[in-house]
């Protein structure tokens, strides 16, 4: 007589069911000041305290660490629209993670920073030899995101750093067009060489990996990578969540964009309120996006030309 066993794992594949403006798929590494940070493991940052742990909000588990004191970034409270940051000095501080490589990525960050004379890496997803993607401070107004296959750069777009803190939003796409936009808006676009990234990707935050010289200097709210190319509609979604949360008005203050919820239902209409489209903030609630904005404030300066556009 024989006997076979057979073995029946009940356990359901984890789903991942929130997302920044609801979007889930292919959501890599989700990073938010306002979840997960941990002055030692299991034990959250308060104000001014070093920063061991950076968890990720998504299902994967690529958790940022940093172990070197001297190297720990610092978290600061109510730094951007009442919700906090990781301070990066310039000279000491960056924590890094790991994600899969992929031939599209798309990167989108909210941050402040000072240039200091040298490129400064907000973000770098490295694979040595093999390449890296990455959004670099190059000047004291500009930002660039661009590919690099191992020797040479390419897909470089621009923008200009005309306010602070901001939005940034860099898509790279082997053999296609990479392109950059600066609070919602699409500033410059490129072509990549068609090499793909393989392998695991070492994603430095606030610098290239264990280059000293280009740590970033200022503070980090959020970050999110998807290992995809997202639609027009979907990046509406995800930049109307960073908008609201972070006080930052989408698109040329006066015109404005229309901002969608996770669900894409229209929560500021630019028609509807025309002649008002300035310095717009918001409060609400987005279970799907983990958000519970309950003040908030703009954080431009009002330049509305006049009391009537401010009202």
């Amino acid at each position: 007589m024989s006997h076979n066993l057979q073995v029946i794992n009940f356990d359901p594949p984890k789903v991942q069911t929130e997302g920044p403006g609801g979007t889930t798929s292919n959501l890599q590494l989700w990073l938010k000041a306002d979840a997960g940070v941990e002055n030692t493991t299991g034990v959250s940052a308060t104000n001014g305290q070093t920063v061991l742990n950076w968890l990720d909000n998504t299902i994967n588990t690529n958790d940022a660490t940093q172990s070197v004191d001297l190297n720990k970034p610092i978290y600061t409270e109510a730094a951007i629209n009442f919700n906090p940051t990781l301070d990066f000095d310039g000279t000491n501080h960056e924590i890094t993670t790991n994600t899969d490589a992929n031939n599209q990525i798309t990167i989108f960050a909210v941050t402040e920073g000072t240039y200091g004379g040298s490129t400064k890496s907000l973000i770098n997803l490295d694979n040595g030899a093999n390449g890296s993607v990455a959004i670099e401070q190059t000047a004291t107004s500009t930002l660039s995101g661009r590919y690099n296959d191992g020797t040479v750069d390419s897909g470089v777009a621009n923008t200009t750093i005309s306010e602070t803190p901001f939005i940034v939003h860099y898509r790279h796409e082997a053999g296609e067009t990479n392109s950059i936009l600066y609070n919602g808006l699409a500033q410059d676009s490129a072509t990549p060489n068609a090499n793909n990234l393989s392998g695991t990707l070492t994603a430095g935050i606030g610098a290239t990996p264990s280059i000293s010289s280009t740590r970033w200097d200022g503070g980090i709210a959020e970050i999110l990578v998807y290992n995809q190319n997202i639609t027009s509609e979907t990046k509406r979604k995800v930049e109307s969540y960073l908008a609201i949360k972070y006080g930052i008005t989408l698109g040329v203050n006066g015109s404005s964009q229309s901002y969608k919820d996770s669900d894409g239902r229209q929560i500021w209409n630019i028609v509807a309120n025309a002649g008002y489209n300035y310095n717009v903030a918001g409060i609400g609630k987005d279970n799907v996006s983990e958000l519970e904005q309950k003040q908030s404030k703009t954080c431009l300066l009002y330049t509305s030309p006049s009391p009537r556009d401010r009202g």
